[in-house]
Protein backbone atom coordinates (compact mmCIF):
# COMPACT_ATOMS: atom_id res chain seq x y z
CA UNK A 1 0.00 0.00 0.00
CA UNK A 2 1.32 3.44 -0.94
CA UNK A 3 2.31 5.60 2.01
CA UNK A 4 0.47 8.92 2.16
CA UNK A 5 2.87 11.81 2.51
CA UNK A 6 2.53 15.16 4.21
CA UNK A 7 4.42 18.29 3.25
CA UNK A 8 7.66 19.32 4.90
CA UNK A 9 8.62 22.91 5.82
CA UNK A 10 10.51 23.01 2.51
CA UNK A 11 7.23 22.97 0.63
CA UNK A 12 5.73 25.93 2.48
CA UNK A 13 8.95 27.90 2.16
CA UNK A 14 9.06 27.29 -1.58
CA UNK A 15 5.45 28.37 -2.03
CA UNK A 16 5.95 31.46 0.13
CA UNK A 17 9.07 32.36 -1.81
CA UNK A 18 7.28 32.47 -5.15
CA UNK A 19 3.83 33.62 -4.07
CA UNK A 20 4.97 36.43 -1.81
CA UNK A 21 2.72 37.83 0.92
CA UNK A 22 0.06 40.44 0.14
CA UNK A 23 -2.40 41.58 2.81
CA UNK A 24 -4.43 43.63 0.31
CA UNK A 25 -6.13 42.01 -2.67
CA UNK A 26 -4.32 42.50 -5.98
CA UNK A 27 -4.63 41.39 -9.58
CA UNK A 28 -2.07 38.72 -10.40
CA UNK A 29 -0.22 38.44 -13.70
CA UNK A 30 -3.18 36.80 -15.40
CA UNK A 31 -5.84 39.14 -13.96
CA UNK A 32 -7.18 37.11 -11.02
CA UNK A 33 -7.86 38.79 -7.68
CA UNK A 34 -5.43 37.29 -5.19
CA UNK A 35 -4.47 37.82 -1.56
CA UNK A 36 -2.13 36.38 1.09
CA UNK A 37 0.17 33.69 -0.27
CA UNK A 38 -1.59 33.25 -3.58
CA UNK A 39 -5.11 32.69 -2.22
CA UNK A 40 -7.82 33.25 -4.83
CA UNK A 41 -10.68 31.59 -2.95
CA UNK A 42 -11.36 31.62 0.79
CA UNK A 43 -12.03 28.40 2.77
CA UNK A 44 -15.78 29.24 2.73
CA UNK A 45 -15.76 29.17 -1.08
CA UNK A 46 -15.99 32.93 -1.63
CA UNK A 47 -13.71 34.42 -4.26
CA UNK A 48 -11.16 37.06 -3.36
CA UNK A 49 -12.34 40.45 -4.59
CA UNK A 50 -11.05 43.97 -4.99
CA UNK A 51 -10.73 45.81 -1.68
CA UNK A 52 -10.28 42.68 0.49
CA UNK A 53 -7.81 42.94 3.36
CA UNK A 54 -6.49 40.23 5.68
CA UNK A 55 -4.01 39.79 8.54
CA UNK A 56 -0.78 37.81 8.45
CA UNK A 57 -2.36 35.11 10.60
CA UNK A 58 -5.28 34.82 8.19
CA UNK A 59 -2.85 34.55 5.29
CA UNK A 60 -1.04 31.68 7.00
CA UNK A 61 -4.35 29.97 7.78
CA UNK A 62 -5.56 30.25 4.19
CA UNK A 63 -2.22 28.93 2.90
CA UNK A 64 -2.22 25.91 5.23
CA UNK A 65 -5.83 25.10 4.41
CA UNK A 66 -5.24 25.18 0.68
CA UNK A 67 -1.89 23.37 0.79
CA UNK A 68 -3.43 20.54 2.82
CA UNK A 69 -6.13 20.13 0.18
CA UNK A 70 -3.57 20.14 -2.62
CA UNK A 71 -1.41 17.59 -0.79
CA UNK A 72 -4.41 15.26 -0.31
CA UNK A 73 -5.17 15.40 -4.03
CA UNK A 74 -1.55 14.79 -5.02
CA UNK A 75 -1.57 11.70 -2.79
CA UNK A 76 -4.70 10.49 -4.59
CA UNK A 77 -3.43 11.13 -8.12
CA UNK A 78 0.11 9.75 -7.79
CA UNK A 79 0.14 5.96 -7.72
CA UNK A 80 3.85 5.38 -7.12
CA UNK A 81 6.25 5.98 -4.26
CA UNK A 82 7.68 9.49 -3.94
CA UNK A 83 10.52 10.96 -1.95
CA UNK A 84 9.76 13.87 0.35
CA UNK A 85 11.45 16.26 -2.07
CA UNK A 86 9.42 14.97 -5.01
CA UNK A 87 6.18 15.32 -3.06
CA UNK A 88 7.02 18.85 -1.87
CA UNK A 89 7.90 19.93 -5.41
CA UNK A 90 4.65 18.52 -6.80
CA UNK A 91 2.52 20.18 -4.12
CA UNK A 92 4.19 23.53 -4.86
CA UNK A 93 3.56 22.97 -8.57
CA UNK A 94 -0.09 22.02 -8.08
CA UNK A 95 -0.67 24.91 -5.69
CA UNK A 96 0.28 27.14 -8.60
CA UNK A 97 -1.36 25.44 -11.61
CA UNK A 98 -4.24 23.60 -9.91
CA UNK A 99 -4.86 19.91 -9.43
CA UNK A 100 -7.20 19.81 -12.40
CA UNK A 101 -4.35 20.69 -14.74
CA UNK A 102 -2.07 18.19 -12.99
CA UNK A 103 -4.66 15.41 -13.26
CA UNK A 104 -4.79 15.63 -17.06
CA UNK A 105 -1.09 16.32 -17.59
CA UNK A 106 1.60 14.36 -19.40
CA UNK A 107 3.68 15.05 -16.28
CA UNK A 108 1.40 12.86 -14.14
CA UNK A 109 1.23 10.18 -16.83
CA UNK A 110 5.01 9.93 -16.98
CA UNK A 111 5.30 10.01 -13.21
CA UNK A 112 2.89 7.10 -12.76
CA UNK A 113 4.94 5.19 -15.32
CA UNK A 114 7.95 5.71 -13.01
CA UNK A 115 9.61 8.02 -15.52
CA UNK A 116 10.87 10.42 -12.87
CA UNK A 117 13.28 12.28 -15.15
CA UNK A 118 10.59 12.63 -17.81
CA UNK A 119 8.19 14.03 -15.21
CA UNK A 120 10.83 16.51 -14.01
CA UNK A 121 11.37 17.66 -17.59
CA UNK A 122 7.63 18.25 -17.94
CA UNK A 123 7.62 20.55 -14.90
CA UNK A 124 9.60 23.27 -16.65
CA UNK A 125 7.18 23.35 -19.59
CA UNK A 126 4.50 24.93 -17.38
CA UNK A 127 5.86 28.45 -17.66
CA UNK A 128 3.12 30.26 -19.57
CA UNK A 129 0.19 32.42 -18.51
CA UNK A 130 -2.51 34.47 -20.20
CA UNK A 131 -1.72 38.19 -20.28
CA UNK A 132 -4.36 40.41 -21.88
CA UNK A 133 -5.78 37.35 -23.61
CA UNK A 134 -2.40 36.28 -25.02
CA UNK A 135 -0.45 33.25 -23.77
CA UNK A 136 3.07 34.32 -22.83
CA UNK A 137 6.09 32.85 -21.10
CA UNK A 138 6.36 34.49 -17.68
CA UNK A 139 9.90 34.87 -16.29
CA UNK A 140 8.71 34.29 -12.72
CA UNK A 141 7.17 30.97 -13.74
CA UNK A 142 10.36 29.96 -15.54
CA UNK A 143 12.31 30.50 -12.32
CA UNK A 144 9.70 28.84 -10.15
CA UNK A 145 9.62 25.74 -12.34
CA UNK A 146 13.42 25.57 -12.19
CA UNK A 147 13.25 25.60 -8.38
CA UNK A 148 10.60 22.89 -8.35
CA UNK A 149 12.51 20.70 -10.81
CA UNK A 150 15.70 21.10 -8.80
CA UNK A 151 13.91 20.08 -5.60
CA UNK A 152 12.15 17.19 -7.36
CA UNK A 153 15.44 15.71 -8.60
CA UNK A 154 17.43 16.25 -5.41
CA UNK A 155 18.21 13.22 -3.27
CA UNK A 156 19.53 15.15 -0.30
CA UNK A 157 16.54 16.17 1.80
CA UNK A 158 18.54 17.98 4.46
CA UNK A 159 20.48 19.98 1.92
CA UNK A 160 17.33 21.27 0.31
CA UNK A 161 16.53 23.50 3.27
CA UNK A 162 18.58 26.00 1.27
CA UNK A 163 16.42 25.77 -1.81
CA UNK A 164 13.46 27.66 -0.56
CA UNK A 165 14.86 30.04 2.01
CA UNK A 166 17.52 32.70 1.92
CA UNK A 167 21.06 31.48 1.47
CA UNK A 168 23.44 32.19 4.33
CA UNK A 169 25.30 34.68 2.15
CA UNK A 170 22.08 36.62 1.63
CA UNK A 171 21.88 37.29 5.39
CA UNK A 172 25.03 39.39 5.18
CA UNK A 173 24.11 43.03 5.73
CA UNK A 174 27.42 44.67 4.84
CA UNK A 175 30.96 43.88 3.75
CA UNK A 176 34.42 45.12 4.66
CA UNK A 177 37.14 44.98 2.01
CA UNK A 178 40.84 45.20 2.77
CA UNK A 179 44.11 44.26 1.11
CA UNK A 180 47.01 42.32 2.53
CA UNK A 181 50.22 44.17 3.32
CA UNK A 182 51.83 43.30 0.01
CA UNK A 183 48.53 44.00 -1.82
CA UNK A 184 48.62 40.58 -3.48
CA UNK A 185 45.26 39.56 -2.05
CA UNK A 186 41.98 41.30 -1.34
CA UNK A 187 40.00 40.04 1.62
CA UNK A 188 36.25 40.41 2.07
CA UNK A 189 34.67 40.10 5.50
CA UNK A 190 30.92 39.55 5.60
CA UNK A 191 28.92 40.70 8.61
CA UNK A 192 25.31 40.31 9.68
CA UNK A 193 24.73 43.05 12.24
CA UNK A 194 27.65 42.48 14.65
CA UNK A 195 28.30 38.85 13.78
CA UNK A 196 31.20 37.89 11.50
CA UNK A 197 29.83 35.46 8.96
CA UNK A 198 32.78 34.59 6.74
CA UNK A 199 36.21 35.69 5.57
CA UNK A 200 36.76 35.52 1.81
CA UNK A 201 39.77 35.88 -0.41
CA UNK A 202 39.29 37.23 -3.89
CA UNK A 203 40.61 34.74 -6.42
CA UNK A 204 40.15 36.90 -9.50
CA UNK A 205 39.46 40.59 -10.00
CA UNK A 206 39.90 42.69 -13.04
CA UNK A 207 38.57 46.21 -12.89
CA UNK A 208 35.86 48.46 -11.52
CA UNK A 209 32.28 47.18 -11.83
CA UNK A 210 33.34 43.67 -12.86
CA UNK A 211 32.21 40.62 -10.93
CA UNK A 212 34.75 38.79 -8.83
CA UNK A 213 34.50 35.24 -7.51
CA UNK A 214 35.30 34.73 -3.86
CA UNK A 215 35.98 31.62 -1.84
CA UNK A 216 36.87 30.77 1.74
CA UNK A 217 40.35 31.80 2.79
CA UNK A 218 40.36 29.84 6.04
CA UNK A 219 42.49 26.76 6.60
CA UNK A 220 40.52 25.87 9.72
CA UNK A 221 38.62 22.65 8.95
CA UNK A 222 36.10 23.44 11.69
CA UNK A 223 35.03 26.70 10.08
CA UNK A 224 31.56 26.78 8.56
CA UNK A 225 31.73 27.08 4.79
CA UNK A 226 29.09 29.07 2.95
CA UNK A 227 30.23 28.30 -0.56
CA UNK A 228 31.15 30.72 -3.31
CA UNK A 229 29.50 33.97 -4.23
CA UNK A 230 30.13 36.77 -6.70
CA UNK A 231 30.27 40.39 -5.62
CA UNK A 232 30.65 43.54 -7.68
CA UNK A 233 33.76 45.55 -7.02
CA UNK A 234 33.47 49.29 -6.56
Amino acid sequence: MQTLLTISPNCLKLIKKWQGLYLDAYLDQVGIWTIGYGTTEYPDGKKVKQGDKISIQQAKHFLKDQVDQVADQVNQLVRIALTQNQFDALVSFCYNVGNGAFKDSILLKKLNQRDYQGAANELIKWNEGMVNGVKKILPALVDRRDDEKHLFLSNDFRGNNELSESFVEDKITWLEVCRTKNADNTLIVGWTNRELMQLFQVETHRCKNTLVTVSSNSSDSNETKIGQKSFATN
